[in-house]
């Protein structure tokens, strides 16, 4: 059986009008926004990993569900990013092929740092993520949250609840120590993008890399310093 076959009616079930109304005043995704709120989103994910999920079998239903709607998304990376030990080739190819569908902050950040992330360290290295290079701005920005996940920093979100639920902890982490060279070749362009969105996350990952590393973050920022957004040179310098 289908271990997602009532996923889309168990989301449905849990919608809320309230929750709704507040994530489109922030997000407004193609693929439509349930309303249902982040912890059930949670929820039906670990519930769903329990059951037992396999790749490559259950590739195309998770694909499936991560373009049937916002939260249903969240899910699928959830899923697959909790499979990906077991089958990183195909858990890091969903990934890829989820980054170039994304057209939110809250899927691409998920995506990047949970699923992208763990890739880069069990499918292939950075290189394996150089076709996002020229994706759309929440495809590009998929590819640098990846850096988050080569960080030694707690995974935060609902998507981390697959992962959650397949080890045991309330803490996951993909690394122990800071991977210098992958957060480095993962924003090798940082300094060419002009998009806000891209600043924010650039705000956000050379902020937890100062904190974790600040030896690391400040080699990579000196050279890089006039050319970088005044929002992320302001944060770092606070």
């Amino acid at each position: 059986m289908n271990p997602l076959v009532d996923l889309g009616a168990t989301l449905a079930a849990n919608a809320e009008d309230a929750v709704a109304t507040r994530a489109r005043r922030a997000i407004r995704p193609l693929r439509g926004i349930r309303g249902v709120p982040l912890a059930v989103v949670a929820r039906t994910a670990d519930t769903i990993w329990k059951r037992g999920i396999s790749l490559p079998r259950d590739a195309d239903a998770l694909d499936a569900a991560f373009g049937t709607a916002f939260e249903d998304g969240l899910v699928a990376i959830a899923l697959a990013a909790a499979a990906l030990p077991d089958s990183p080739v195909v858990a890091s190819a969903l990934g890829l092929a989820w980054a170039h569908r994304t057209d939110d902050p809250t899927t691409a950040d998920a995506l990047g740092s949970i699923l992208l992330g763990g890739s880069v360290a069990l499918a292939g290295g950075v290189s394996r993520l150089d076709a996002l290079r020229q994706g759309s701005v929440w495809c590009r920005r998929s590819r640098w949250m990846a850096a988050m996940g080569r960080l030694p920093v707690p995974l935060e979100g609902p998507a981390v609840a697959g992962l959650r639920a397949r080890l045991g902890t309330p803490n996951v982490q993909w690394v122990d120590a800071p991977q210098r060279a992958d957060v480095a070749a993962l924003l090798d362009d940082a300094v060419k993008a002009t998009d806000p969105p891209l600043h924010k996350a650039l705000r956000r990952i050379l902020t937890t890399w100062s904190a974790t590393d600040e030896e690391g973050c400040r080699a990579w920022a000196q050279p890089r310093w006039s050319q970088l957004p005044p929002v992320v040179r302001n944060a770092l310098t606070r």
